[in-house]
């Protein structure tokens, strides 16, 4: 036990004798314990030696291109996934735009159907007035020769109890006397059948007249509803316009008003208002109407508004948000720079659409934008579209929200393909963001 204990506490580097058999020959060499020290020494050194060689040759691999396609190619993979995320999210805005779009024509067409039922109902009312009126007239007239034939045989009877009296008193003459008695009682006779078949029509005419009666007050009901279902429609569509005015500070009224001076012939229903609320004999269903037509009047004139004002995006084909209003740091010095518009990214040739209806004012090309063109909307707005490879309108031209004017490019100060993208008001630039985003579900 003693001895385990010393083997186990002898010194690592203890003096050993190493014997090597060659053959015959018995070759044996001492190891002291500096030699042993120094040994391992010089294979610890070789071994830190190696691996600071390998160290230093895969830095310098990897700080050289390779290490630039390593990191380019991480880089292009997060930049996958996020287009695959954006691009998912512009799919979903796409459809509930598509979705709302869908909800504001069920709505119009909506509106459109139960006017024309509003006035339907109200050309109907108008019969039913019209007949009832005539039933009343018929049922007065009928009510007076009832009257009269009710005189008529009571002065008949008077007449047939002198002459019964006079018979039984014998006075005159016994024929004539018959004779004139059978002239009341024929007279008598008809006065009755007469008086009969004027209780017959009074009393079908006060069928009628409470039929009719029914029927007007369910036209009524149906007037009520219609024009109940037509403020909800209105109200629909007219909600999200005003919002969208309200959401970048325009004025809904103002607004309104320049359109009305401009479009004196447009708006509303096309039916003048005292002509559809002339139907209506209610009083407070007359003035809910005309205010109904009023505001699809105010409506129709804040679509035709929209139309002027840039909502809309000037690239609707898959792209890329690579640069948002505001101080940014330039792509060509490095330094930082006011950028006063947006920038999409997209394929060379990308068809770019202006926003708003308008005027061309600029199509050319200009320092730094490159080809570049300027549209002129009402209300003071205009709208920049630079950087393009291609224009396809010249100054002068007026154009409407939506359509093509040119191809996205990389002219002038550009460090790649994209669209430089401007809100200008009263020549001041505003972030075209905000009224995209204010749009966004409702054009």
């Amino acid at each position: 036990m003693h001895s385990k204990t010393l083997a186990k506490r002898q010194p690592i580097f203890a003096e050993r004798t190493l014997t090597i058999a060659c053959g015959e020959d018995l070759r044996t060499f001492h190891l002291s314990k500096g030699a042993q020290v120094l040994g391992v020494a010089g294979l610890a050194f070789g071994l830190g030696w190696a691996m600071f060689a390998s160290a230093t040759t895969l830095a310098s691999v990897f700080s050289g291109p390779q290490m630039r396609v390593v990191q380019n190619t991480a880089l292009n993979a997060a930049y996958d996934t996020h287009i695959t995320d954006l691009k998912g999210q512009l799919d979903l805005a796409r459809q509930t735009s598509a979705d709302l779009e869908g909800r504001l024509a069920l709505a119009k067409s909506r509106l459109q159907d139960q006017q024309s039922q509003v006035l339907e109902l109200g050309s109907q009312r108008a019969n039913l007035d019209a007949a009832l009126e005539a039933s009343r007239q018929s049922m007065a007239e009928a009510i007076g020769a009832h009257a009269d034939l009710a005189a008529r045989h009571q002065e008949l009877e008077r007449e047939m109890a002198a002459l019964s009296g006079a018979l039984n008193e014998g006075s005159g003459s016994r024929e004539d006397l018959q004779d004139t008695l059978s002239v009341v009682t024929d007279a008598l006779d008809s006065a009755v059948e007469i008086r009969d078949t004027a209780l017959a029509e009074r009393t079908e005419m006060e069928m009628k007249l409470a039929g009719l009666e029914l029927r007007m007050q369910v036209s009524a009901e149906r007037q009520d509803r219609m024009v109940t279902q037509l403020e909800e429609a209105v109200e629909m569509s007219f909600g999200p316009l005003e919002q969208m005015f309200d959401r970048v500070g325009l004025d809904v009224d103002s607004l309104v008003s320049q359109v009305r001076r401009s479009y004196s012939g447009v708006g509303g229903s096309g039916l003048p208002v005292a002509a559809t609320s002339a139907a209506f004999d209610d009083p407070e269903l007359q003035a809910r109407y005309a205010s109904l037509v009023e505001g699809m009047d105010k409506m129709n004139l804040l679509r035709i508004a929209a139309n002027k004002v840039p909502y809309a995006m000037p690239v609707t084909a898959s792209h890329r948000f690579t640069s948002g209003f505001g101080t940014r740091r330039d792509p060509v010095t490095g330094g930082r720079r006011a950028h006063n518009g947006l920038d999409f990214a997209a394929p060379l040739g990308t068809q770019i659409k202006t926003s708003a209806d308008g005027v061309v004012v600029f199509a050319g090309r200009q320092r730094g934008f490159g080809n570049l063109i300027k549209v002129r909307h009402a209300f003071g707005f205009e709208t920049l579209y630079a950087h393009l490879n291609k224009i396809h309108v010249k100054v002068g031209d007026r154009v409407s929200r939506g359509e093509h004017i040119g191809d996205m490019g990389t002219t002038g100060r550009s460090t790649g393909v994209h669209l430089h993208y401007e809100v200008r008001i009263g020549g001041k630039p505003v972030n075209p963001m905000t009224y995209i985003k204010a749009a966004r579900d409702v054009l």
